[in-house]
C-alpha cells in the first residue's frame, strides 16, 4: 500500500509540475506573435496572479482535506488540470487566457498540502 501511495504521489507530481512549467512557456511565443499577449507586463500579471492563486488555493485545500478523501481531492486535480491545458489553446482573449491560466493553477495547487498530508498519514 505505501508503494503504491508513492508511485500516485510520484505521478501526481510529474503532472502537476509538467503542466506549471509546460504553460507558461508559451507566453514568449504569444508576446512575440502579439497574439493574446500584447504587453510585455501581461506576462508578469499572469505569474503573478498564478502564485497568488496558488497560495490562497492551498490554504482552502487544507480546510477541505478534513472534509473528503484524498483520493476524491487528487481525482478533481488532475481533471481540472487535464481540462484546463485542454481549453487553455481554445483562448480566444487575454482574459479568458488569464481566467483560464488561475483555473490550472488553482488545480495544481491540489498537490503539495494533499500529498504531504497523504503521506504523513500512511507512515
Amino acid at each position: 500500500m505505501k508503494k503504491r501511495i508513492l508511485l500516485s504521489a510520484s505521478l501526481f507530481h510529474a503532472l502537476t509540475d509538467a503542466a506549471t512549467i509546460v504553460t507558461p512557456t508559451i507566453f514568449p511565443i504569444l508576446y512575440s506573435q502579439a497574439f493574446l499577449i500584447r504587453k510585455y507586463s501581461q506576462i508578469g500579471l499572469l505569474s503573478n496572479l498564478g502564485l497568488i492563486t496558488t497560495i490562497l488555493v492551498q490554504f482552502w485545500v487544507v480546510a477541505l482535506s478534513f472534509r473528503y478523501e484524498y483520493r476524491y481531492l487528487m481525482l478533481a486535480s488532475g481533471l481540472g488540470i487535464c481540462l484546463a491545458n485542454f481549453l487553455i489553446p481554445l483562448s480566444p482573449s487575454f482574459t479568458v487566457l488569464m481566467l483560464l491560466f488561475i483555473l490550472l493553477r488553482g488545480f495544481t495547487s491540489f498537490y503539495h498540502p494533499v500529498v504531504i498530508a497523504w503521506i504523513s498519514r500512511s507512515r
